[in-house]
């Protein structure tokens, strides 16, 4: 069947008509796309991460499946918003650490907790994990408690109230994401724990600091969640950008937000400034990836946006990276085109800040670009 649909071509969105396979059931086109995927051996390097999802699909597209420079990063929001990762069925395997599933349920929590308070996403799901047992004591599966929050003096403006637990009164929450939502505002507001949070970039110094703080009296208990940490490797999902771009704003990170935003599909001009524009277009984005609707590009919206950008790539977001470089001095090459000037130019930062040096644009270089 011919339809039209948008394709990207050389860093550029444009409407094609294409032939499309038709099916005579939802199962046949299951069955079908099962099949591409197992055949066809450019797929190969995807199923060597079967039980790793996210890389399956970064893989699957790194091989050429769609040619959206978003692809992998959109289905993987998808992924986390609606928790799909639990229809593995790794529930239902005997032996399978039950770990897994809580962590594909607060991970896009702990991010937002991130982008909203600065207390690292990876600290929070290993507290989670921690506290409540993996989900499964009597303060978690009762009050929906997941960091054994206590009802003290300082009332919580988010808790619905306490249940006492073996003599404790903990608070009780009316979702996992109230849970998480009220450790990030303790974390973050509280003057004991302001040594901690100067020490967001280090998981491990921030435990210590918010253990020293009266988190917990236990000896073991830095030990005990920064293994968790480590074990899962939890830090994957600690935002890399710590920058947040709001209206009225100006300079090169704005400019670069504008080429990302065109990229992604949302239209307007790159001016530098952050005006009511650039605020509908933010909104519109954010909508479109379940993000919550603020028209600021904070760390969590920039991480999503930001594509990965490799040598020969073209267009917008190569715009976006070399705007950047620019304004850190660097030269690139004067059309939006990752040739040999930018990616020497992206190799000189990376040798800078002591990332591997690939000439990749990932989240770690997008990272120092935005700060």
């Amino acid at each position: 069947m011919a339809l039209k649909s948008y394709e990207y071509v050389k860093g550029k969105k444009k409407l094609y008509v294409s032939r499309f396979r038709t099916y005579s059931s939802m199962e046949k086109s299951f069955l079908d796309h099962g099949r591409l995927l197992d055949y066809a051996d450019r797929y190969n390097s995807a199923f060597k991460y079967p039980n790793d999802p996210d890389r399956f699909i970064r893989e699957v597209h790194k091989a050429g499946y769609a040619t959206d420079p978003n692809y992998a990063k959109s289905v993987i929001a998808l992924m986390q918003r609606y928790n799909l990762y639990r229809y593995d069925g790794i529930t239902t395997v005997p032996g399978v650490d039950p770990n897994t599933v809580l962590i594909a349920s607060l991970a896009p929590l702990a991010q937002r907790n991130e982008a909203a308070t600065g207390v690292p996403a990876s600290v929070t799901i290993a507290q989670g994990l921690f506290h409540s047992g993996s989900g499964r004591n009597t303060i978690a599966t009762r009050a929906k408690n997941y960091f054994a929050m206590v009802c003290g003096q300082v009332r919580s403006k988010v808790a619905s109230g306490c249940l006492t637990v073996n003599g404790t009164r903990y608070n009780r929450y009316g979702s996992l994401n109230d849970s998480v939502t009220d450790q990030g505002i303790v974390l973050s507001t509280r003057p004991r724990y302001a040594k901690a949070m100067k020490l967001a970039g280090d998981p491990k110094a921030f435990l210590s600091a918010v253990a020293k703080a009266g988190w917990s009296s236990s000896t073991t208990y830095v030990s005990s969640v920064y293994k968790l940490i480590s074990r899962y490797g939890l830090t994957k999902f600690d935002l890399n950008i710590s920058t947040t771009l709001t209206k009225g704003g100006r300079g090169a990170k704005v400019t670069a937000l504008q080429h990302l935003l065109n990229n992604a599909g949302q239209e307007v001009s790159t001016t530098g400034y952050f005006g009511t524009s650039t605020v509908a277009a933010v909104k519109a984005y954010q909508k479109r990836q379940g993000l919550p609707i603020t028209g600021r590009a904070d760390p969590l919206t920039l991480t999503r946006i930001t594509p990965d950008v490799t040598s020969g790539a073209k267009g917008s977001r190569v715009a976006a990276v070399q705007v950047l470089l620019k304004a850190r001095k660097y030269t690139v090459n004067s059309t939006p085109t990752f040739a040999a000037t930018t990616l020497k130019a992206v190799k000189a930062l990376q040798k800078k800040y002591r990332l591997t040096q690939d000439g990749v644009v990932g989240e770690r270089t997008w990272g120092v670009l935005f700060g």
